[in-house]
């Protein structure tokens, strides 16, 4: 949560999005895409166990060391 406040991060939930999921290659929920700046996915995470909690967070935090996106808020 500290480094969604802290970068102010958005998140945009969707409902049964079909479309969504066929492009991206997920059969089933909950899943979170992490874009870049350009709107490119660079990450995809399936499920919400502890495991895959910090593999998201591990991404954010990999995103966030590798750009200039949050000097930028």
């Amino acid at each position: 949560k500290d480094i969604v406040k802290k970068n102010k991060f958005h998140f945009h939930q969707l409902d049964d999005d079909k479309e969504l999921r066929n492009q991206v290659g997920v059969s089933s929920y909950p899943f979170t895409l992490v874009l870049n700046e350009d709107g490119r996915i660079t990450h995809i995470e399936v499920g919400t166990s502890p495991v895959q909690r910090a593999n998201l967070l591990k991404a954010l935090e990999k995103k966030i060391s590798q750009s200039s996106f949050c000097e930028r808020l």
